[in-house]
């Protein structure tokens, strides 16, 4: 038998191995040894053996009796939570489980010109393409089920093929639409698919009281008109779709028995989910289907419930009282500014009676608001902007946050002027873009509206999270020079950089792994293009359109769920590609430098 060295550690004895080298005769008398020694003293061993336990450890192997100061500081080591965020000490939800490659669809993408539409399949190179004769008068709607279109006498809603969203589809060969349901609707200038894909809202020209009304609910499956009324007032892209907006109305004792995770996988974007009875094993497919509409009126907001006959029927009004905006929360919130003195934000929940808000932020006559719920529907920022002020010659912004718990309400400590604000998907943080142009400081803060990390400063006004919530985008578009700053969520740090001249929007794919640029008209007469770059900036393709021949009017990807693809992190090489890009563009000095169309090589 062989004894290993017996250090010292702050003045104990610690024996850290004994290594059997003897033969198997004398092993029952080394046993009987160690027992004696390990009943000798604590000050000796640091652990000792129980005498009842048996050594079964084969001749030759070694023997911890005590493990090693720097194994015990290994042990007691906290390991680190790595489902908690550490800035907000919110628990994350779990990962999607890996998908299948054949279960990921192929994402594509939709460009509306003044005499047809393409459809572009395959990001990034949108290298195949069928085209559409069609006229279209107003914004499509683009799904993974379907394609819904407005001409002058007739709604389209087309169903897609089952094979078209895994691009096995032959354009040139096979049908793109298995199915077309028609809407008999004319004029029509804004279209609106509810959240889970149960009704179509359409608004025609309104050409006077003799009209039969030109606001309408439609639904999705069977085409049947469920309610219609007329609708005076003008429509921009703030005001619609807030004019008519769904929620799913549950019981509280249903709610508060689901977990969040059964709640938030149910919202799934266009994708109606049926839930069976307790009593019964019948589908019931108004259980978590968006049984009630809110529509806003002249003088009142008003709650609709769809009866068993299928038509939507008035349960109760809010009286309006000066109301300007409002806006609906999923769960069941909502949030109405009131012009006047005194004006303010007031949030209320939908079962009430409306006469006591859960929370209100009292604030002065503003020309516009924009209100913006988080993903959960229980946070709520409000930014508002006046066009003249006391303190400005060129009016003021401020933002201001509210939860539908009553519990927080205040004014987020932003300095004027506020380009954006945009909730992460995750629904606990948020970034805000602000500042004097063109170096416009970027925030991201937390739900309570504190600080968590400066985003430094740049030409940049407009901010955008990809559909997971890992990357985001600072993107100077419009009125600046396209600059795109690609950024690390986890590591609060840019990562890729990319140059989108003369972009109108911006958007990014459904998996988050490309992002969207789009000069149309009227916005930008020049250069009308769609670019694709990749999450790191690299650009991918460029699709160019003839502004004297085909203008593009519109460019959207087709919408998916967000569970369809898997939230994966930055490759060591895209990050390696995003660094070589910033390293050359500096060296060019070409970032965030406006050059004219005709300049450009």
């Amino acid at each position: 038998m062989h004894l290993w060295h017996v250090p010292h550690y702050h003045g104990k004895t610690h024996l850290t191995h004994i290594r059997f080298l003897a033969i198997p005769d004398t092993l029952d008398l080394m046993r009987s040894w160690l027992i004696r020694i390990s009943l000798l003293a604590d000050s000796i061993f640091t652990r000792t053996v129980p005498s009842h336990k048996k050594i079964e450890e084969p001749i030759g192997e070694t023997l911890h009796f005590g493990a090693p100061p720097s194994e015990k500081k290994k042990r007691n080591r906290v390991k680190k939570d790595t489902n908690k965020d550490m800035s907000t000490g919110l628990k994350e939800k779990p990962m999607i489980p890996a998908l299948k490659p054949q279960d990921i669809p192929t994402e594509h993408m939709l460009a509306v010109l003044p005499d047809k539409f393409l459809i572009m399949w395959g990001a990034p190179s949108l290298n195949r393409v069928i085209s559409i004769p069609a006229t279209l008068q107003c914004k499509p709607i683009f799904t993974h089920q379907e394609l819904i279109y407005a001409e002058k006498t007739v709604v389209h809603v087309k169903k897609l093929d089952a094979r078209f969203n895994n691009s096995a589809l032959d354009s040139e060969k096979d049908k793109v639409f298995a199915e077309e349901l028609t809407l008999d609707e004319e004029d029509v200038d804004k279209l609106l698919l509810s959240p889970k894909g149960e009704y179509i809202v359409t608004l025609a020209r309104f050409r006077g009281t003799g009209n039969k009304g030109n606001l309408a609910i439609w639904d999705r499956h069977t085409g049947k008109e469920l309610w219609r009324g007329i609708h005076r007032e003008h429509m921009n892209g703030e005001s619609w779709p807030k004019i008519v907006m769904f929620y799913s109305r549950r019981s509280s004792s249903d709610s508060s028995s689901k977990s969040n995770n059964e709640q938030d996988s149910s919202e799934n974007n266009g994708v109606p989910t049926t839930e069976h009875d307790e009593d019964n094993t019948t589908p019931n497919p108004y259980a978590d289907s968006e049984r009630v509409a809110i529509l806003t009126t002249k003088q009142d907001i008003l709650f609709m419930m769809r009866n068993e006959e299928g038509n939507l029927m008035h349960q109760k009004v809010y009286k309006k009282k000066k109301v300007r905006f409002w806006s609906m929360g999923a769960k069941g919130h909502f949030v109405v500014y009131a012009d006047g003195k005194p004006g303010g934000a007031y949030l209320y929940d939908v079962n009430s009676n409306f006469k006591k808000p859960l929370s209100q932020i009292p604030f002065v006559p503003v020309e516009s608001c924009e209100i913006k719920w988080n993903k959960q529907g229980d946070q709520v920022l409000i930014l508002t902007s006046t066009a003249v002020d006391d303190s400005s010659y060129y009016g003021t912004s401020r933002l201001y946050l509210m939860n539908g718990k009553g519990s927080y309400q205040n004014a987020v400590n932003i300095e004027s002027p506020i380009h954006d604000a945009q909730w992460s998907p995750k629904g606990n943080e948020f970034i805000s873009v602000y500042g004097k142009t063109p170096n416009c400081k970027a925030t991201l803060y937390n739900q309570r509206g504190q600080s968590l990390c400066d985003l430094g400063t740049g030409p940049r006004n407009n901010a955008r999270w990809n559909p997971h919530g890992r990357l985001f985008c600072l993107a100077g578009i419009r009125s600046m020079q396209g600059r795109l700053e690609f950024w690390n969520r986890e590591k609060k740090k840019m990562f890729g950089l990319g140059q989108a001249q003369e972009a109108s929007n911006i958007s990014w794919s459904p998996s988050g792994q490309y992002f969207a640029s789009s000069t149309v008209s009227p916005i930008m007469n020049v250069s009308n293009k769609i670019q694709i770059f990749k999450y790191n900036g690299v650009l991918k393709s460029t699709k160019n359109f003839d502004v004297k021949d085909s203008a593009l009017y519109y460019a959207i990807w087709q919408s998916h769920p967000n569970e369809k693809f898997p939230d994966v992190k930055p490759s060591p090489r895209a990050l390696q590609e995003g660094k070589n890009l910033q390293t050359q563009k500096k060296q060019q000095g070409t970032t965030g430098r406006y050059v004219p169309p005709h300049l450009r090589k």
